[in-house]
């Protein structure tokens, strides 16, 4: 009979213990699959005031900018009516959306905190009701004004006007949204003026994002489709003849010349 060193014993105990522990895992991860962690399970979403977060919003901006500012009031004012598990999540991990994703420069920070509060609220198999979210709310801002947001009279800075530039950015680009904007204002990008048109874009995120939570927890709740452009241009990338192209934003933000199709562009 072979005889054990007490190493091999131990090293099988951990192998044996490691692969307990990834089972555990694994089960979690089912969990999730099928309807979002338990402990965000049976959590009410409780009507907010878009107006008093989009001023929270505004007011913590300098905390870490607009994916933080717009995933914080949300959630940090969902901890106040909610309690756990909003009132602990680690919100300060949605600093790196700054700039379009640390200064890259693509999706909008604001948008992205957006969608990650929708995502938190409508996890697991509610699909089509974060899709139809999320495509309300990116529609709207690329076809928008904006910023449209006013701070009071008690948190804006004397720096700043009560109403500055505003564009529509026709893209959910940060880097197309403060381009348009820069070119209508005349300000450059790194400008304070820049800063804080973000910094109000974002409470007018905030604003709209929460309208929709609340909207959407009505039994007949119907939220915007897709561009008529957008639509037109799927017939086409998206069949599965020539499925080419995810995209539900607009096209000619990027795409100012289109190949023969049947919709008549060439």
């Amino acid at each position: 009979m072979k005889s054990f060193t007490r190493r091999e014993v131990l090293s099988s105990v951990g192998l044996i213990a490691g692969a307990g522990l990834l089972a555990c895992r694994a089960d979690e991860l089912r969990a999730g699959e099928n309807g979002g962690s338990d402990a965000f399970k049976g959590r009410p979403l409780v009507p907010l005031d878009a107006a008093a977060v989009a001023d929270r919003a505004y007011c913590i901006y300098p905390e870490g900018a607009c994916m933080y500012a717009t995933f914080a009031s949300i959630v940090s004012s969902l901890g106040e009516l909610v309690g756990e598990p909003y009132r602990s999540f680690p919100v300060d991990m949605m600093r790196y959306g700054e700039g379009g994703i640390s200064g890259w420069g693509t999706v909008c920070g604001a948008l992205n905190g957006a969608a990650a509060v929708i995502g938190l609220i409508y996890p697991g198999k509610d699909r089509s009701r974060r899709a139809d979210l999320v495509t309300e709310l990116f529609s709207w801002y690329e076809q928008s004004q904006l910023p449209k947001f006013r701070p009071t009279q008690t948190i804006v800075s004397a720096e700043f006007p009560s109403s500055i530039a505003r564009s529509v950015s026709q893209s959910v680009l940060c880097h197309v949204s403060v381009s348009r904007w820069c070119k209508v204002s005349q300000y450059d990008a790194t400008s304070p003026e820049k800063r804080e048109r973000c910094r109000r874009l974002t409470a007018d995120v905030v604003r709209k994002t929460i309208e929709l939570l609340n909207r959407s927890q009505e039994p007949t709740s119907r939220f915007a489709e897709l561009s008529q452009e957008t639509n037109s241009c799927l017939a086409c990338h998206g069949k599965a003849d020539r499925a080419d192209a995810i995209m539900n934003m607009r096209c000619n933000t990027c795409h100012t010349t289109f190949e023969k199709c049947p919709h008549g562009r060439k």
